[in-house]
């Protein structure tokens, strides 16, 4: 929220330092009688907007460098933060030729037990115990592959 007000004051001060310097303008030549002919305001208006285009760019850089140095203090942060050490244990890798050659059953089964990391067999699942939203799900996660669960 912050972001978007420095952002609309810096693109409404441009906007109205010309309208303002447009206005002196305009008052002076009405006060000593100078007619504002379209050849007059054309040039004028050029004038004006070369003259602020240069302010009106650093005025609207700034929210973009208050943003970089926000992104760099976060990063920083983070970068500072001690490493974090997984207490968890792998119990197995994925099965190597080796151990594949020393199974005594080729089934699938038992090649498989070695890379399957999470294995739901009819479980059930809800917001609390009275209450079940899914029931009996099968499902296995194995290692090396994308999972996704989509629903509402």
């Amino acid at each position: 929220m912050f972001l978007l007000i420095k952002l609309y004051t810096a693109l409404a001060v441009s906007n109205l330092s010309i309208l303002t310097a447009y206005g002196a303008f305009a008052i002076i030549a009405k006060v000593q009688g100078v007619p504002l002919t379209k050849d007059i305001l054309f040039t004028s208006l050029s004038l004006l907007t070369l003259a602020t285009t240069s302010p009106r760019s650093l005025l609207q850089a700034i929210p973009r460098l208050s943003s970089a140095f926000g992104s760099v203090k976060r990063i920083s942060a983070f970068l500072s933060i001690k490493p974090r050490v997984d207490p968890r244990e792998i119990l197995c890798t994925s099965i190597t030729d080796e151990q594949k050659e020393n199974t005594k059953d080729d089934s699938p089964s038992s090649t498989e037990i070695l890379d399957t990391v999470v294995l739901l067999q009819k479980a059930t699942f809800g917001w609390s115990e009275n209450e079940p939203l899914v029931h009996d799900v099968d499902y296995k996660v194995t290692r090396g592959k994308v999972h996704m669960i989509i629903g509402p």
